[in-house]
């Protein structure tokens, strides 16, 4: 894989997380009881 090839697929992987990000979060604000799933994925995933 190249330099390039790389550097695509990790933007690909953050742009993934945001989006799944973003709908976990809709979730919880409908399913407050899954708000601590969101808060877990999301400490995972944030740096």
């Amino acid at each position: 894989m190249s330099v390039m090839e790389a550097l695509l697929a990790a933007l690909l992987r953050r742009a993934l997380n945001a989006l799944q990000g973003a709908r976990y979060i809709e979730i919880a604000e409908q399913r407050p009881a899954q708000q601590a799933f969101v808060f877990g994925w999301l400490s995972e995933r944030v740096a």
